[in-house]
């Protein structure tokens, strides 16, 4: 009986440490950050993208008209869409579980109501 204890304790921790797991992008140095194209999505935003600041998304796109804080205290509500997953063609998302792309989907969506509830 201790043996099966301290097996699931043991089990336990590794769950608990796994999912403590930080993830990030990869570096600017990588050889995957000389070749980052567009998945096809919005295609016309891709010539509009500027390179990342240091914690950011390689490329990033930001609106000239919404660049100053100020021009988001107007907004006192937001309506935010379900979000919808997009693999491009040679995407590995197409052999993922439906069931894990909608959880990931779930979780950003979730994450996103849960950060902008703060401010609306």
């Amino acid at each position: 009986m201790t043996t099966v204890f301290k097996t699931l304790v043991l089990g336990s921790a590794l769950v608990v440490l796994a999912g403590c797991a930080s993830t990030s992008q990869p570096g600017r140095s990588t050889p995957l950050a000389e070749n980052v194209k567009g998945a096809g999505f919005m295609p016309d935003v891709y010539p509009l993208m500027k390179a990342g600041d240091t914690g950011e998304s390689l490329l990033v796109y930001r609106n000239p008209e919404f660049a100053a804080p100020a021009a988001f205290s107007r907004y006192k509500k937001i309506y935010l869409d379900p979000v919808k997953l997009y693999g491009g063609p040679a995407s590995k998302l197409h052999d993922t579980p439906q069931a894990q792309n909608a959880a990931i989907a779930q979780g950003l969506y979730d994450q996103l109501h849960q950060q902008l509830g703060h401010d609306y």
